[in-house]
């Protein structure tokens, strides 16, 4: 009697398992593990940003300042890269784009040797053709600069997959889901 209610109990343990497991494929179960996540952040509270983290934003104020239309000559980046490190930056990351070649991209490159900790980024672009499910994933990057670059450069990514309630919970780098 008592070895079949422990293999009732196990067996129970088991399906109880596997059927938790597949509810959490369900939209349902990732609206669930979802709001679990955000719970765990809630209760972890906001962090303040470290105060040795400086951005240093492109905005309409800056457009005047230099009186100059978009896109900036590279040789502009490049001081700029050059002015943070020598005021004592350690790293300098660019949410910028930089896909067309300029003729600046090997002063460019050249400070981005020098200074080694420079991220430049790439842009990922989906084109999906749901009718004949066609997938296309085009990866953007500063592929000119780092042409002329000496040394390998540091790239990330400038767009992440924004959830349909509007959060960035995740970054699978893996399998580029970015729709």
């Amino acid at each position: 009697m008592a070895q079949k209610k422990a293999w009732r109990l196990k067996l129970s343990t088991v399906l109880l398992g596997i059927a938790s497991s597949l509810i959490f494929w369900t939209p349902w179960g990732t609206a669930i593990d979802d709001y679990i996540y955000d719970v765990f952040f809630a209760l972890r509270g906001a962090y303040n940003s470290p105060e040795e983290i400086v951005i240093v934003a492109i905005d309409e104020p800056s457009f005047e300042e230099i009186n100059l239309q978009w896109p900036w000559p590279r040789s502009y980046h490049a001081e700029l890269v050059q002015s943070l490190f020598e005021a004592g930056a350690a790293t300098v990351g660019f949410d910028l784009v930089f896909a067309e070649p300029t003729e600046d991209d090997p002063l460019f490159a050249e400070i981005i040797d020098k200074y080694k900790n420079v991220v430049l980024v790439n842009d990922i672009s989906v084109t999906v053709d749901p009718e004949y499910g066609y997938e296309q994933v085009k990866v953007i990057s500063p592929r000119s600069i780092a042409e002329h670059a000496k040394n390998k450069i540091i790239e990330g990514f400038a767009n992440m997959r924004v959830e349909s309630d509007g959060f960035i919970r995740r970054l699978a780098l893996e399998n580029m889901d970015y729709q």
